[in-house]
């Protein structure tokens, strides 16, 4: 599908959306900030994928002085950033979203670790070379990705790394979620990662990928995540994602194919220097 018939409905779309959970709740109800409520966001926030994607921006070398939440949305990400000491850039095409953004970092005082930019994937207002660090969760299935990894090549210092959090297609479970229980505008602004278009960025030239550059994510504990966005529970949440997620990735080490039934992949890329 070609992503330029996409970004502008998709654009409507997160402006007009501001829950934070993305499930199109009551505007009144999302517009209220409980500062409990965005500490338990951040909490959700820093589960193995996440983890995995910091890992890798500062694996082997020293923290990136910064790093872009690059479709930042409402910011769990970006607060969990912050929470960890990190310098934050929260990017994103909506400027309703960032507004909501800015009031919820304020009601947890992260208001002074994280920047704010209105910008899109495809064209970044960054000096070439510039970016030391560049992450994105669920962002990359809504943009032209032709696009986007070039704008990534030209943007990324030296030794500036990237870490792409993005859905795949091949989980049954989440593909009958999709199909029945997910807004149904999903289907329309969205394509999710199957192994060609993962290959678009490991493939990317100026791009350099880690030995193992896609590592798997939930394929059971996918179920885990009913404790999320079904009826938020995070002791419930945490007391089944953990085993879950162990019995995922020693099935994935066990059997390699089965990667593709990954719920998520954390495709990790740096820009070598010298580059």
């Amino acid at each position: 599908m070609d992503g330029k018939h996409k970004l502008a409905p998709a654009a409507r779309y997160w402006a007009q959306n501001l829950d934070p959970q993305n499930l199109e709740r009551d505007a009144a109800e999302t517009a209220r900030i409980d500062p409990a409520a965005v500490a338990a966001e951040i909490a959700f926030a820093r589960t193995p994928d996440f983890d995995s994607a910091l890992r890798w921006l500062g694996e082997g070398k020293p923290e990136p002085a910064w790093i872009i939440d690059l479709g930042a949305g409402l910011g769990a990400n970006s607060f969990a950033m912050a929470r960890s000491g990190q310098a934050v850039l929260a990017v994103d095409t909506s400027l309703a979203r960032l507004r909501a953004l800015r009031r919820r970092a304020g009601a947890v005082g992260l208001e002074d670790r994280i920047g704010l930019l209105v910008a899109a994937a495809e064209c970044l207002p960054f000096k070439d070379g510039s970016v030391p660090a560049i992450y994105t969760k669920s962002v990359l299935i809504h943009t032209d990705n032709q696009k986007t990894s070039r704008e990534f090549v030209r943007v990324l210092g030296p030794g500036g790394r990237l870490a792409l959090v993005e859905p795949q297609t091949g989980n049954p479970f989440v593909n009958a979620y999709r199909r029945t229980l997910a807004p149904a505008i999903w289907r329309s602004i969205t394509h999710y990662f199957d192994e060609q278009e993962q290959q678009l960025f490991i493939g990317c030239p100026g791009l350099r990928a880690a030995a193992d550059p896609v590592e798997a994510f939930y394929f059971f504990s996918f179920f885990a995540f009913v404790f999320q966005f079904g009826k938020p529970l995070p002791g419930l949440f945490r007391l089944t994602l953990r085993p879950l997620n162990w019995l995922d990735r020693w099935l994935f080490r066990l059997c390699p194919p089965l990667r593709r039934w990954a719920w998520f992949g954390v495709i990790r890329l740096e820009r070598p220097p010298g580059v």
